[in-house]
């Protein structure tokens, strides 16, 4: 069942989470993680855990069955991505196996592409590295043991220190470094060395993005975002659009506050985590790797809806956009910004949310 946190904050009940449909948790917020998007209207479960749409594919690229014990990729339905499936035999898909990502001969991720390629693996000879925001959107960040992904799907090495895949998305540090992401941890990590050896899932297909994806509103109050269907605040809560900039200072508010803010505002909620990477810059390390035209003064880590075990949720960092992190925050402790959302089709009209983006639960 899909948890969602309750009101009453920490001064009442203590900040915990209760089924998405408890009374406690619509009275907060009848916005959050749990209870939009495919975490609703897509429920089952049948084709991955709620949130999630994936389906098994062959070696020669076929779609099969629900009960079949072995298959060579998943695609995901909700993207279009088709996701290398590791295997545990030893052969070239081996999960155990690791790559670097520099251009020296010898396990070298190079090498893995080229061999999958003229494999034809499921049928395709496109392979390639995911970008850091693929990797992340098939992060199950609901699920409160690693590895943060659908296990009846996808098979991942078994790591004491978690699973880290290399990303094709460059570092800000140098060339020398690359973001390599965390299945454990739900950890983003932007200064990975290119010569070290780990683990690889590669995938194919593509997401176009529209050349005008962004476009500020008349008022300059909100930005729409085409790729992904989604309206943002273009200043935090507490700050108000002014000439050519977001004066004020932001509200700081505890987790439950910031779901409240959020509820006294029509038509406006609390951004998940994978919303957020939307807007990040990952080529920026500091001071922010948020798009500070469109998005002024952004200030610290902004919170979002998405619950991470029983007590806690995700925060995103925007100052050094390294990592997601999870923390159990104590009474007075955990105060942070607010950047609002809502769904937008093509009509302008308010949608389901999580068409694109996959919903987690």
């Amino acid at each position: 069942t899909n948890k969602c946190f309750k009101s009453g904050g920490w001064a009442a009940q203590g900040h915990v989470q209760v089924d998405c449909s408890d009374g406690l948790a619509t009275s907060l917020s009848k916005a959050q993680d749990g209870m939009i998007g495919r975490d609703v209207w897509a429920s089952s479960g049948l084709d991955g855990m709620l949130g999630f749409s994936f389906a098994r594919i062959s070696m020669t690229g076929s779609e099969l069955s629900s009960d079949v014990t072995d298959w060579a990729c998943v695609r995901d339905n909700v993207t279009g991505l088709v996701w290398e499936r590791k295997t545990n035999d030893g052969s070239l898909h081996d999960a155990s196996k690791f790559f670097k990502v520099n251009d020296w001969p010898g396990d070298n991720v190079s090498e893995l592409i080229s061999a999958s390629n003229a494999q034809k693996l499921c049928g395709f000879s496109d392979w390639r590295l995911p970008t850091l925001f693929e990797i992340m959107n098939i992060t199950h960040f609901g699920r409160s043991v690693d590895p943060l992904i659908d296990i009846d799907f996808f098979k991942l090495a078994v790591v004491t220190d978690g699973p880290i895949y290399w990303t094709s998305t460059a570092s800000p540090l140098s060339p020398a470094h690359r973001y390599s992401f965390n299945f454990k941890h739900g950890q983003a990590l932007f200064g990975t060395n290119i010569a070290q050896k780990l683990n690889v899932m590669l995938v194919r297909g593509a997401t176009p993005s529209p050349s005008d994806r962004f476009s500020v509103s008349s008022d300059g109050n909100e930005v729409t975002d085409k790729k992904y269907g989604l309206v943002w605040q273009r200043c935090p809560v507490g700050t108000k659009w002014t000439a050519n900039n977001c004066a004020g200072t932001p509200k700081l508010l505890e987790h439950f506050e910031a779901f409240q803010e959020a509820s006294a505002q029509p038509g406006w909620r609390l951004p998940n985590a994978k919303e957020l990477q939307t807007i990040y810059d990952r080529g920026v390390q500091n001071p922010t790797i948020i798009d500070s035209t469109l998005f002024p003064n952004s200030g610290a880590e902004p919170w979002n809806s998405t619950h991470y075990g029983p007590n806690a949720a995700w925060i995103v960092s925007i100052i050094s956009g390294w990592r997601f992190r999870d923390d159990s925050w104590v009474p007075g402790h955990g105060r942070f910004p607010v950047r609002l959302v809502k769904n937008l089709d093509t009509s302008g009209r308010l949608v389901r949310p999580e068409v694109q983006i996959r919903q987690p639960q």
